[in-house]
């Protein structure tokens, strides 16, 4: 079998290629150095001239160590001693990428590792569903920003190593894992079904433990898979602890909530202001059940009065809010009743003077009051209607 010759008429003219680029690259560099843009201007210019010596690259080593014998020898205005380290630079970056491009490895094995990361993140969970569509769509191999080179009109991003998408996967599991505050997620009431989040965690918690026996993980990968067992850990001695004490909550919701007479109630001390009297509180707001909104209907009737004094006064925190009964219009006047009883309280039976104490009497027992809506009509003579 006969190999095939190296085509020596083909290169004929390479010397004189060399030299003229050499030449025409020594007077970009010359007329570029002050620029601002000098470093990303030249390197897309060398990286022209590199790419046109095909690939193999024949002739291109004689023409860069031609260029770096010139760059470290020339004195030009405008070139420093750290623009020229950095030129010089881009030689050196060019031979590691030739000599190490065993540590850049393969496309299929990144996004093996990716695919990996993918299995393991607990996607599962309701708080990270929404995510999965995201990061299917995503695969991070590329390392750096993509740079385009106007000379030969092309874009370039170089190739993640391994150990690279290693320490981005880690470090995207520590953020996505912190964008769930699962404390803040109660307090806003956006997890109500506090056993439904007990059994994803402890279903997600046994699949990553499943996954370790299972699946070869490399010592990079078992940062980010620690990290979510961690991770899931916490969740489930939280939510544990929560649901303990929901329980106990409830055991205590569930004593029988029943209608007290007033004459009772009045026999008690007042927790909310033990200088009144519960009946004069009472006498104050008896009113409500006697008169009559606009719709017809009485603003409490004589049931949840009764269970309003026990909430408000005998301080009975298990009792549900209720709803306050009122038309479109009357907002001012009801609040002008709790207003006037904020007024005895300092005026009559020397209360300090703290208003949001006397707010939160509405907002406390009622479920149709928020504390910006009250303090609206928390004024004198906010309605000129009168009791």
């Amino acid at each position: 079998m006969k190999t095939k010759q190296f085509a020596k008429e083909l290169y004929r003219n390479l010397p004189t290629k060399i030299v003229n680029q050499l030449s025409y690259t020594e007077h970009f560099i010359v007329n570029k150095i002050e620029e601002d843009n000098w470093f990303e201007d030249i390197a897309n210019y060398i990286d022209y001239n590199n790419h046109s010596f095909g690939h193999p690259g024949i002739g291109q080593h004689v023409f860069e160590n031609a260029l770096v014998h010139w760059l470290k020898g020339r004195q030009m205005q405008g070139m420093t001693e750290t623009k020229r380290d950095k030129l010089l630079g881009l030689f050196k970056d060019n031979k590691k990428d030739g000599a190490d491009m065993q540590r850049y490895t393969d496309i299929n094995l990144l996004v093996d590792i990716y695919n990996r990361w993918l299995k393991t993140f607990p996607f599962e969970l309701t708080a990270f569903s929404n995510l999965r569509a995201h990061f299917d769509k995503t695969v991070p191999i590329l390392s750096g920003r993509t740079v385009y080179n106007p000379y030969l009109g092309t874009a370039k991003a170089r190739i993640a190593s391994q150990d690279e998408l290693l320490a981005y996967l880690v470090e995207v599991t520590k953020k996505v894992l912190g964008y769930i505050d699962s404390t803040k997620l109660i307090e806003k009431g956006t997890v109500s079904d506090i056993r439904g989040r007990q059994i994803e965690v402890v279903n997600e918690s046994h699949r990553i433990r499943q996954n370790e026996l299972l699946v070869t993980y490399n010592n990079g990968e078992s940062q980010y898979v620690q990290i979510i067992k961690k991770w899931l850990q916490n969740e489930k001695s939280y939510f544990k602890e929560l649901a303990l004490l929901l329980t106990e909550q409830t055991i205590v919701h569930q004593r029988p909530v029943s209608t007290i007479s007033v004459e009772e109630i009045s026999t008690h001390e007042n927790a909310f202001w033990k200088g009144i009297p519960i009946a004069i509180a009472a006498e104050h707001f008896m009113v409500l059940t006697r008169r009559k909104s606009k719709n017809g209907r009485p603003y409490l009737t004589e049931t949840q009065f009764s269970l309003f004094l026990q909430k408000a006064f005998l301080n009975h925190t298990y009792i549900p809010k209720q709803t306050l009964n009122f038309a479109t219009g009357e907002k001012g006047f009801i609040i002008k009743r709790f207003y006037e009883f904020y007024e005895l309280a300092v005026t009559q039976y020397n209360d300090v003077n703290r208003k949001l104490k006397y707010i939160k009497l509405v907002t406390d027992c009622f479920d149709n009051w928020d504390q910006k809506g009250v303090e609206s009509y928390f004024k004198p003579n906010k309605t000129k209607q009168n009791w």
